[in-house]
């Protein structure tokens, strides 16, 4: 979960800051972000985390170990941004409801509905799962089940039957050094 990745760079970055020693005010503002992290919801969270990552860079000293503790300020914003993201298009995804027909649509066309990628898509319309069970959150087993079964389909296709490789191994056999020899 990105949340989790985001709270424990947070964490390394507090520890990073009282390792350089710096000043309270730095210190204080990673702890606020720490708690934040943890209790906060996602869409009020990333304004605040953003600022006050900024607001402990503009408290860092010149250095080099200060600017290892940049880099990691700079990659846990990233992780911020990213998950400020995603929380827009689950929030969008959410809204976006899966009828039988868009489920049956886009199997055909090879496309994805809702919360479901296109193969996600397919299988679920040839399992005919019912569109109730296919609303965001996703539970992890049907989409287990679901990427399981396109997987599975893909490689059977993927596969080529014995009625096709039989051409082919007549003339491979033809062709082999070992079939002249013994004939």
């Amino acid at each position: 979960m990105p949340i989790d990745g985001a709270l424990h760079e947070a964490r390394r970055l507090r520890a990073s800051l009282r390792a350089m020693r710096v000043d309270q005010a730095a210190l204080d503002e990673a702890d606020l972000l720490c708690r934040a992290l943890h209790h906060d919801p996602v869409e009020n969270l990333v304004p605040f985390a953003l600022d006050a990552l900024e607001r402990i860079d503009s408290h860092l000293p010149a250095g080099t170990l200060a600017g290892l503790v940049r880099v990691r300020i700079r990659n846990l914003i990233g992780t911020l941004q990213a998950l400020g993201e995603h929380s827009g298009k689950v929030e969008a995804a959410n809204n976006e409801d899966i009828s039988q027909d868009a489920l049956e649509q886009a199997a055909r066309a090879g496309a994805g509905v809702g919360c479901l990628s296109p193969t996600q898509a397919w299988a679920a319309w040839k399992l005919a799962i019912p569109v109730e069970r296919l609303q965001r959150p996703l539970p992890a087993c049907i989409a287990t089940t679901l990427d399981a079964v396109s997987q599975t389909e893909t490689s059977r296709l993927r596969q080529p039957s014995r009625s096709d490789q039989e051409p082919l191994l007549r003339r491979a056999e033809s062709m082999s050094p070992t079939s002249s020899t013994q004939g």
